[in-house]
């Protein structure tokens, strides 16, 4: 169905008139005219100007109102309700409108979760870099003890502890103990943690075991 823009398009050069020519007459900008040919009334002031503006090209053209004007109405109702049931984004010019607030919120929570999981890695990876802890509360450096002494200490639960190369058991807090045999005289208790990565700390504990007679 051919619109009110094409309609005036058709007479206007049917009568060998420019739209330049048009607009030095009736006074209408040159770029409304246009607009109107296109049926893009939304590049109009508004619908009053519309209206006001098409009737005078009408008659300047000699077209008869009652032909153009109630498709006119019939026209700008359709593009008024296409603007209404679309969502702004789309009704304005330009397309969807990127909401500043969200992206920002957006790349903040991006970056929160980037950086726990970063700090989540280098936790869990911290002795593939770095010997793991070790503390040794007994034997006591240069003590004195008997024939059996007791072997306390602490290290990261996930290490494995081994007192004079023995492996020991290593509770979920960390802490271990162990009973061994001695022989009179001086003795040299080395306590080993060792972790998954081969990294390991050493102490070693120099005591002298007693004659138990």
């Amino acid at each position: 169905m051919i619109t009110v823009g094409q309609r005036l398009s058709q007479v206007r050069v049917a009568k060998n008139l420019t739209l330049e020519e048009i607009a030095k007459t009736t006074k209408i900008r040159l770029s409304f005219l246009t607009a109107i040919e296109k049926g893009e009334y939304g590049n109009l002031p508004s619908h009053a100007y519309a209206t006001g503006f098409v009737r005078n090209y009408a008659e300047y053209l000699g077209v008869p109102l009652k032909e153009i004007m109630p498709h006119l109405r019939r026209e700008m109702n359709e593009k008024e309700s296409v603007v209404r049931v679309l969502p702004e984004g789309f009704s304005k010019k330009g397309g969807i409108k990127v909401n500043a607030f969200r992206v920002h919120q957006a790349i903040l929570v991006a970056c929160a979760i980037f950086f726990a999981l970063f700090i989540y890695m280098a936790f869990q990876y911290r002795y593939a870099f770095f010997n793991p802890p070790l503390f040794v509360s007994e034997p006591k450096e240069g003590a004195s003890y008997t024939t059996e002494i007791v072997v306390k200490g602490s290290t990261d639960p996930y290490a494995t502890a081994l007192v004079n190369e023995v492996a020991v058991v290593v509770d979920k807090n960390g802490d271990f103990t162990k009973k061994i045999s001695v022989f009179p005289g001086k003795e040299t208790v080395v306590i080993v943690a060792q972790n998954r990565f081969g990294k390991h700390t050493q102490i070693q504990r120099n005591i002298v075991v007693l004659n138990s007679d």
